[in-house]
């Protein structure tokens, strides 16, 4: 996981976690900061209000 969109994505396909390890070795503690900004201005964006909003909507379109 590098960023928030790909939170974003693992969430809406339903994950409950997501692993954070190796970007927090290479960047450190500020990644969580960084990656839930990114989250939370996706959320904004989108008028989710919490993860509950989106975790597991992913829809397919045919």
């Amino acid at each position: 996981m590098l960023t928030g969109r790909d939170a974003f994505e693992h969430i809406l396909c339903g994950a409950s976690m997501v692993q954070v390890g190796t970007t927090l070795h290479k960047e450190g503690v500020g990644a969580f900061d960084r990656i839930t900004n990114e989250l939370k201005a996706i959320m904004a964006e989108k008028g989710y209000e919490s993860l509950e909003d989106f975790r597991g909507k992913l829809r397919y379109i045919d």
